[in-house]
């Protein structure tokens, strides 16, 4: 069991579990006991391994027996910029895979082909992601940013390398580096997935003029969660 926890749980040698979700969840959908073990992050990138020395129903108490660094958090640094889909629960696939996969910021976007301009229930949308954290051995959970219109995205945008999907694009695979990671100087990336329907041609241009490279995933048309899941895991397989 991997739980991240608040920082003022965590103690010198003992770990607090006060909120009545995480203590519902230990002793009644996990049934834990006193005397299991279990691993507690911090969500800053540290994990501590930690023996139930306390439980009732207002808390669980821990002992910490060794901290370590978290070692399956990603090395560079990727924003995904994504177009609100139609529908919260393909965004909601997205912020649960993409998180997986490695992606470490979210930034919904708003096009000219999109319909949805406002995300809701932001509280699930980050229990989904810190979820998915836990599941997949992350030391920190992503950061859900508000969503932006796409122009102002791209005026915020510090990536060093911008990848746009639309079909018109180079396949990308051949612009991504074959050097090992501690040869390249490519540590943030920002990849940008529209709507259904895809980017405009005036998006694409907008695109170029803001040094964002147009990359093809292919000559099939995917939805744009696909897209999202294709181009993240791509890109972290690579330089990763």
């Amino acid at each position: 069991m991997r739980l991240f926890l608040p920082k003022e749980s965590f103690s010198q040698e003992l770990i607090t579990i006060a909120d009545r979700k995480i203590v519902h969840y230990v002793t009644r959908v996990m049934r834990k006991n006193s005397g299991d073990d279990f691993v507690a992050l911090d969500n800053s990138g540290n994990e501590f391994s930690a023996t139930i020395s306390h439980i009732d129903r207002q808390s669980v108490q821990a002992t910490i027996n060794h901290s370590k660094k978290n070692t399956a958090e990603p090395k560079i640094f990727t924003t995904l910029y994504q177009a609100l889909p139609k529908k919260m629960s393909l965004f909601e696939m997205v912020l649960q895979k993409c998180t997986e996969i490695g992606v470490s910021r979210f930034v919904p976007i708003i096009t000219e082909r999109t319909e949805r301009h406002e995300i809701n229930n932001t509280a699930r949308l980050l229990e989904i992601m810190k979820e998915a954290s836990e599941q997949c051995g992350r030391g920190k959970i992503p950061v859900l940013e508000c969503p932006f219109l796409l122009s102002s995205a791209f005026k915020l945008d510090t990536g060093k390398a911008k990848f746009f999907a639309d079909s018109s694009g180079e396949k990308i695979p051949l612009l991504l580096p074959r050097a090992p990671m501690e040869q390249t100087e490519l540590t943030t990336f920002s990849l940008y997935i529209g709507p259904e329907g895809g980017f405009t041609e005036k998006e694409i241009e907008m695109a170029q003029k803001n040094t964002a490279t147009i990359v093809s995933l292919g000559p099939r048309t995917m939805r744009t969660e696909t897209a999202a899941i294709l181009l993240s895991g791509i890109v972290h397989m690579a330089i990763e």
